[in-house]
Order: C-alpha cells, then sequence, then structure tokens
C-alpha cells in the first residue's frame, strides 16, 4: 500500500512536472488558431472560447501553485490528479468546440486546420500526460467525440480521414497506455531503489553510529587499546592509545612504533609483538612508555587476530597502566627499606615479640645491649637468661597490660647480658593491633640507661656538693668577717697592752691563736666550696711524689709500705702545689685509717687522654696527668662512696674531722681537675686525679708581689676612704689605719662612697667586695672611669672569678683575703701609694 501511494506521488509529481509547459502550450495554441479562423469564425465566438481556454489555463496554473505549496503535507496525491485531469478536460472540451466549429466551415482549409489541430491534440497528449491515463483521456475523448462522427458522415476523403483519426488515436492510446505502465514499473523501479538506497543510507548510518559507539567505548576504557598490522602499522587505537603514544587518533593510524617513539623503546615494543605472532598465541608484557610527566608503566596483554582462513593480520593490544600502582610498590619498598635500615642501624635495641612473649625481630643494637645474635634468640628461650628472677614478676605483669591495652607501654628494670652484667634498661612498649582491633604482636624499644643512670648520679651528686659549697662558702665568708674583727681587734688590744702585765698579753695571744685555727678551718671550707685564694705554678708532679716520699712514710708509719710508681715522663701541670700536696696527704691518711692492721698503698703517676666518650668525670676531652692513689684496706659501700666528700662526714667517729675529703674535693673543682673514686669493700679502694696538662706558659701568668715588710716603715699620710657593709670591719680598718698616720674616710655602701668621691680628695679605695646594691668590682669600674688618678685595693674572703666587664685581672689578683693582719693590710696600702 506505501508503496503504491509512494508510485502514485511520483507519477502525479511527474504530471504536474509537465503543467507548465503544457499550459503555455494551450495558450499559444489558442492564440495561433484563433488567428487562423479570424476570418471564417465570428470575432464574439473566439473571444469568448479564448476566455473559456485561458481562464481554464489559469486555473490549472493555480492548481500547480497549489501542488508545489501542499503536495509535501499531504501523504496522498491523487486529489491534485483528479483536479488537474477535470481542468484538462475543460481544455478538452474547449478543443472540441473549435473543431468542431472549423469543421463545419465550407472553406476546405479551416477544416485542415482542424483536423490539423485535432491529430495535434493527440499527438501531444502522449508526452504531456503519460503518466496519467485518465488525464488523456479527459483531454482527447472530447475531440474525438465531436469531430470523428462529422468526418465519417461526410463521406469521400474525410471519412477514410475518420477512419485513420481513429486508428490513429487508437495506436496512441495504446501507446500512452504502454508508456504508462512503462513509467510506472520505472517510478516502482526508482522508488525500490530510492527505498533500498535509503536502507542502505540507514544501514551506513548504523554502522558509523556503531562505529562511533564502539570507539567511544573503546576511547573511554580506562586502557589503551590497539591493533597494529604485520608490517607494525596502526589500523586502531582508542584515545586512550592514542594519549599513550602523544598523538590524536587520527595521526596515529597508518603509523609505527617507530614513527612516534624513540627507537630504543619502539624496538622493545615490537619484539613483544612479532613474539606474539611466532607463537600465535596471547602473551602478557610489562612494558614502559615515556610520558610528559616521567615514564609511564603498562601490563600489556598482546593476542594475535586471525583472518576467516586462520592466518595471522594483526596484533591486537590491551595495555594498563600501572604508573600509579609501581610508584605506590617502589613507595612501600623504599618505605620497607627506610623501615629496616631504621631499625638495624638504630642505636637503640628493636625487638618484636609474638603474643606468645617470644621473639621474632632482634636488631643490632639489641645484639650490642645484651651480648645475644640474632641466632641466638632464636634457638633459646631468651626471656629467662636476659631477666633476673627478681625483675620477672613485674615483667610479667607488663606482660599482661601490654596485651590487655591497659598500659605496660614503659617500664624500668634490670636485665642481665650475654657476659653477665647486670644492666639497667629502660622499655618502650607498643602493642601492635591489627585492622581488625586484636592485638598480634609487641614492638619494644629498649636502651641501655646504665651509664646514663651513673652520669645522672654524679650530677646529683656535683649539684648536691655544689650546693654545699655555696653554703659553706656563705658562712665562711661570714666567718672570715668575724675573724677579721677578731684578730683585728687582738692586735689593737695587744698593742696598747702594757707590757709589764703578762697575764693580759697571755689572754690576747690565746684569743689570736683561737682566732688563728678558726682561720685554718675556714680555710679548709673554702677549699671545699672553691673560694679558696690560690697560688698556681708549673709543677711536676714526678718530682714532687719523691720530695714528699720522706713526710708520707713517717706519717703513714712502718706498718704501712709506700709504692709510688712515676712515670718520669709525665706531663708538667698549672697548679698550687702547696694544696696538691695537702690533697695527697689527706687522701694517704684515708686510706692509713681504711688499713687498720697494716697494709700497702701505691701512688701510681701516668700521662691519660680522656676521649669525648670517656668524660664522664665532668671534665673536657683531652689531656691529663692521671694521680692515683691506692690501698688494699677495707674498702667501702656505694652509700658510703656517695658521702666521702661531704663536709663534716666520717667513718672514724670522734677521731675524724671529716674535712679531709672534702678539702681534696675542694682543690679538684677550684683547679678544674677530675677525680674518680673506685672501691670494693673487703679489697681496697683507688681515687684517681685527673689534672690537666700544662701546655702554655702565657696562659698562667699571674702578678705577684712581696708583702713582708717591715711594719715600722708602713706609716702614710694620705687620704684613704674604707668601704664595706660590715660596722666592726670598717671601725677596725679605720683604727688600723689612723694609727699609721692616714687621714681615713668610711662608707658602708658603694653609693656612699661615690657621694664622697665628688665632696674629698681621695689617694687610695678599700673596698669588699661583696656588698648590697653594687659590688666592689662595680664601684672599682665607675671609680676608674672617673677618677683614673684614685688607687684601689679589693679586700674579699673568696677566690671568685672576675667578671672582665667590671674591673682588671691584676686588681682582682693583688685582692687582699679575709681575715688579714694589719701587716699585710698595711703593706699592700703602702705598696699602691708608693707605685705611682
Amino acid at each position: 500500500m506505501a508503496q503504491t501511494n509512494a508510485i502514485n506521488n511520483k507519477r502525479i509529481s511527474i504530471l504536474y512536472g509537465n503543467a507548465f509547459s503544457g499550459n503555455i502550450t494551450v495558450l499559444l495554441s489558442s492564440l495561433i488558431i484563433a488567428y487562423l479562423l479570424k476570418e471564417a469564425v465570428p470575432a464574439k465566438t473566439l473571444v469568448s472560447w479564448l476566455i473559456l481556454m485561458y481562464a481554464v489555463s489559469f486555473y490549472r496554473f493555480f492548481l500547480l501553485a497549489d501542488y508545489k505549496k501542499n503536495n509535501e503535507h499531504t501523504p496522498s496525491h491523487q486529489i491534485y490528479e483528479t483536479r488537474y485531469s477535470y481542468a484538462t478536460g475543460l481544455i478538452g472540451v474547449g478543443w472540441a468546440i473549435i473543431i468542431y466549429t472549423g469543421l463545419n466551415q465550407p472553406e476546405f482549409e479551416y477544416r485542415i486546420y482542424s483536423i490539423l489541430l485535432l491529430t495535434a491534440i493527440i499527438s501531444i497528449a502522449i508526452p504531456i500526460f503519460s503518466s496519467s491515463i485518465k488525464t488523456i483521456y479527459f483531454y482527447i475523448t472530447p475531440s474525438l467525440i465531436t469531430s470523428v462522427p462529422i468526418l465519417l458522415l461526410a463521406g469521400g476523403n474525410f471519412t477514410a480521414l475518420g477512419l485513420a483519426i481513429i486508428l490513429f488515436a487508437i495506436m496512441i492510446i495504446r501507446a500512452g497506455v504502454n508508456n504508462h505502465k512503462t513509467l510506472l514499473d520505472a517510478i516502482s523501479l526508482s522508488i525500490r531503489a530510492q527505498d533500498l538506497n535509503k536502507d542502505l543510507s540507514h544501514l551506513h548510518s548504523e554502522k558509523i553510529i556503531s562505529e562511533e559507539r564502539m570507539q567511544d567505548i573503546m576511547n573511554y576504557a580506562p586502557a589503551a587499546i590497539c591493533v597494529k598490522d604485520l608490517q607494525g602499522h596502526f589500523t586502531f587505537a582508542n584515545k586512550k592509545a592514542a594519549d599513550l603514544y602523544k598523538t590524536s587518533h587520527k595521526k596515529i593510524i597508518g603509523k609505527t612504533l617507530f614513527d612516534i617513539l624513540p627507537h630504543d623503546i619502539a624496538a622493545k615494543l615490537q619484539k613483544n609483538d612479532m613474539e606474539v605472532c611466532n607463537t600465535a598465541t596471547s602473551l602478557e608484557y610489562e612494558e614502559s612508555v615515556p610520558q610528559d610527566d616521567g615514564i609511564h608503566h603498562y601490563i600489556s596483554i598482546k593476542f594475535p587476530l586471525f583472518d576467516p582462513d586462520g592466518n595471522i593480520y594483526a596484533v591486537g593490544g590491551v595495555s594498563t597502566d600501572i604508573t600509579e600502582r609501581v610508584r605506590v610498590d617502589e613507595s612501600l619498598r623504599m618505605s620497607q627499606q627506610r623501615l629496616l635500615l631504621h631499625r638495624e642501624q638504630s642505636p637503640v635495641g628493636i625487638i618484636e615479640w609474638n603474643t606468645n612473649f617470644e621473639i621474632i625481630e632482634w636488631n643490632p643494637a639489641a645484639e650490642k645491649i645484651f651480648g645475644f645474635t640474632k641466632e641466638e634468640i632464636q634457638e633459646n628461650n631468651i626471656i629467662d637468661k636476659i631477666l633476673p628472677e627478681s625483675a620477672k614478676p613485674a615483667v610479667n605483669n607488663v606482660w599482661k597490660d601490654l596485651l590487655s591495652h591497659k598500659g605496660g607501654t614503659y617500664s624500668l628494670n634490670e636485665n642481665i647480658t650475654k657476659d653477665g652484667r647486670v644492666i639497667l634498661c629502660e622499655w618502650h612498649n607498643t602493642p601492635l593491633v591489627d585492622n581488625k582491633g586484636i592485638i598480634i604482636g609487641v614492638t619494644s624499644l629498649v636502651d641501655d640507661v646504665t651509664q646514663r643512670q651513673i652520669n645522672e648520679e654524679n650530677i646529683r651528686h656535683t649539684q648536691k656538693m655544689d650546693a654545699i659549697g655555696k653554703l659553706t662558702g656563705g658562712i665562711a665568708h661570714d666567718f672570715n668577717n668575724m675573724l677579721g674583727v677578731i684578730l683585728g681587734f687582738s692586735y689593737l688590744l695587744n698593742e696598747r697592752m702594757p707590757k709589764e702585765n703578762e697575764k693580759l698579753i697571755s689572754y690576747s695571744q690565746q684569743i689570736t691563736t683561737a682566732a688563728e685555727n678558726a682561720k685554718k678551718l675556714t680555710s679548709k671550707l673554702l677549699e671545699f666550696s672553691r673560694k679558696a685564694p690560690s697560688s698556681n705554678e708549673k709543677t711536676y708532679i714526678t718530682t714532687l711524689l719523691e720530695d714528699m716520699r720522706h713526710m708520707l712514710e713517717r706519717t703513714l708509719t712502718a706498718r704501712i709500705k709506700l709504692n709510688i710508681n712515676a712515670n718520669h715522663s709525665s706531663w708538667p701541670v698549672w697548679i698550687d702545689k702547696s694544696r696538691l700536696e695537702d690533697a695527697i696527704l689527706n687522701m694517704s691518711i684515708n686510706s692509713m685509717h681504711a688499713m687498720p692492721d697494716g697494709g700497702k698503698l701505691t701512688l701510681t703517676l701516668e700521662n691519660a687522654h680522656l676521649d669525648s666518650n670517656e668524660t664522664n668525670l665532668n671534665i673536657p676531652a683531652g689531656d691529663y696527668v692521671k694521680l692515683t692513689v691506692s690501698d688494699n684496706g677495707i674498702g667501702m659501700s656505694n652509700k658510703i662512696k656517695e658521702k666521702i666528700f661531704d663536709p663534716f662526714f666520717t667513718t672514724k667517729g670522734t677521731e675524724g674531722t671529716g674535712l679531709g675529703l672534702s678539702q681534696v674535693y675542694g682543690f679538684v673543682q677550684q683547679s678544674n681537675c677530675g677525680i674518680h673514686v673506685d672501691s670494693i669493700p673487703g679489697q681496697g679502694t683507688d681515687i684517681s686525679l685527673y689534672i690537666p696538662r700544662y701546655v702554655n706558659d702565657k696562659e698562667h701568668n699571674t702578678i705577684r708581689h712581696d708583702t713582708k715588710q717591715d711594719i715600722n716603715h708602713l706609716k702614710g699620710t694620705e687620704t684613704i676612704l674604707v668601704v664595706d657593709d660590715e660596722p666592726a670591719l670598717l671601725e677596725l680598718t679605720q683604727e688600723i689605719l689612723t694609727r699609721f698616720g692616714y687621714t681615713v674616710l668610711i662608707a658602708e655602701r658603694a653609693k656612699a662612697a661615690l657621694d664622697i668621691l665628688k665632696q674629698e680628695r681621695i689617694d687610695l679605695i678599700i673596698s669588699d667586695v661583696i656588698m648590697p646594691e653594687m659590688d666592689g668590682y662595680q664601684l672599682a669600674t665607675e671609680v676608674e672611669k672617673h677618677y683614673p688618678d684614685i688607687k684601689i685595693q679589693i679586700v674579699s674572703g673568696y677566690s671568685d672569678k672576675l667578671d672582665s666587664s667590671l674591673s682588671n685581672q691584676t686588681l682582682h689578683e693583688n685582692r687582699i683575703h679575709k681575715p688579714f693582719h694589719a701587716s699585710e693590710l698595711l703593706s699592700k696600702v703602702r705598696q699602691l701609694l708608693d707605685n705611682k
């Protein structure tokens, strides 16, 4: 039905295609016939006829325009054929009228015109109206019906002409029918061809769409997909593959790997393709291709493509980018390597346990701490070997807490090494929990803190000794002030006492003697607190020991055998020689008391170099002369050893003062030495002094002055300002200086002294060091700045280290130490005033 409708529509389209030329033909033919018959036919008839012909022709023009306008919107064009056929039938009637009129004219030529018009109408109907038989009939029939009877009835030649026209009409109509059928067949074939063409176009479109969809699917595939022929040319590639080779989809087709990649990389990939062709099987490769952001790694599955005959015609490939996975794997590998290096090179022991308290990892630091190798801990129950019995209960509790997530992350306990040493270890434990929250093991960081514990104990001991030193120093300083008052006023009392009153003189001398003994006691306290004055010089201890041999042998008595092992090539030292002798004597006497039944005392002298990791004596690394005093006496416990340097601590009861070793400790600290005590109960004690090696005379120069002068030559008339916050000492110093002719002014504060300097002319200032608000060195700095001609004498009970920003070295080294004798003070005063 659809095809029939299409044929009719096509046929009517042809009919209307000829309508314009047919109408023009009618219009022109009408004018020509009207011109030919103008003499025979009345004008009124011709005009009426022309009006009819032209009216119908214009109507047909209207039908043509309407068809062109609306045919595309009308499924069936049959109505257009019917309208046109009826209009054409009116034209046929018009022709019949004019032919009839011409045939009835008496003149022969008009009848000939009519017959010619009739034959023309019959002849022209076929080419113009062959697509519509109905239109042919409507166009020819009126003329034939009108003219043929007239010709047949006319007789003679016209009858034969009538028969001829009938025959001609039949042949024309028969030809028209054949043409019409042929046209219909042609149209049918054409429409069928169009349908086939549409189907083909549709299939082609679907094929293109399918290919585009397939290409889109391929393009959006996460893998690079391509096909290469046996010569290596790309015949297919998705977008991922084009991006892989840094080109576009269109440009990659027809190219080879060598056209788009470096030769060496292209050769490797081509080799893989050839291997697939040679084996005729699918193979998997890991391939690398350079990209803008670096080398990308791919897992490529390559497979052969076969034609219907089973021959390989191409190689397909699907490549998945695994660069990120490779990077993650590499990062993981590096992380594992760093973790392994950290574990292997860590200075802290790293131990991993399973939940059965069995060791599964043991790094070299753990081997160093405990002495057991990794192989040894894997073959033995190492827990029993590294834990003393006393520590096992606490460690078992730690383990239970770890496995129950209740604690145990830190512990400090004793452990045993392979060689039997007991060490103190600090443990930091961490439970290992999987992603399900189940504890699968424990990691421990262990550190041997034995030495650190010793160092901390040394530091605490040093801090304690410093605190005691500051306390004893402060007491000694105040005590020296009081002793200075006692000695000074005893001197004045003794000077003014009548010579004949021997009893009073004896009393005065007893006071002086007691004060001198107290002065020695405070000297020992100051030595312990490192505030006693010292007189250092270059000393060879080898010579000093030989000089002391006789004195030591007499002191130790015959029941103690003395041995001196002195290296004669030992280095010189810079030290207070007399105080070193006192230290040796005190240590020797202490050792003698540790050997009540007799024994052997050995003094050993040797050169020693301490590295940075050996100096746990609170002294810097460097060269030292090591002096060791060894005895084989009763020794001492660690508890006693911690207290032996404390002032007044003694194990001798009422027989000891407890100041001997404290004096040694003060000497060691003030002299920048180190001391180490090693003692085993029942076996003896070693006390070692580490004395810095002397290397440069220039570093140890000191300025010394002889103070031994005849007191009768120490008088003067100069003006002296005395500054001290102790009123009794001010009065005493003023009294002594005044007796020897000096004009003396006094001030209890540095600020008061500066006010006096603004008003009075002063030749010499004598100032204490420790005063409130401004000390003696600060006062000296102000005086040197504003009054450079005034001499300055510092008085102190300390061996204070000078702050160079406050005064000069000479002023510090020439200070007078409390308590002092009047002669010492007068000598210093006279010496300063005479040195203009």
